[in-house]
């Protein structure tokens, strides 16, 4: 997901470390409550309500780069943990399936 660098560096510079930190909680929750919002009210996909959820997730991915940026991280050090991650779920489909 591509966001500007330097967009962000500016808004981490102007809000400081904890005030973003806090934000991206806060971002995240929201998205949590889109998505629950979404499940309890029916079984169907995709979701009815996809321009709250696009909205959301975007405001994540800018935040999820804020905490990269922040704390020093690299997708490249990121991405070897996604793809572990993913593989121990597929482990665990196909253990369930036996």
């Amino acid at each position: 997901m591509k966001v500007d660098i330097e967009s962000v560096k500016q808004i981490i510079k102007h809000y400081g470390y904890r005030h973003q930190m806090v934000k991206a909680c806060e971002e995240l929750s929201e998205l949590q409550t889109v998505i629950l919002q979404e499940v309890n009210k029916h079984d169907k996909y995709p979701v009815e309500d996809i321009a709250s959820l696009t909205e959301e997730l975007a405001d994540c991915y800018v935040m999820l780069r804020q905490i990269e940026m922040i704390n020093c991280l690299d997708s490249r050090d990121i991405e070897p943990i996604i793809s572990w991650k993913l593989d121990r779920t597929l482990k665990r489909i196909e253990k369930e399936k036996q």
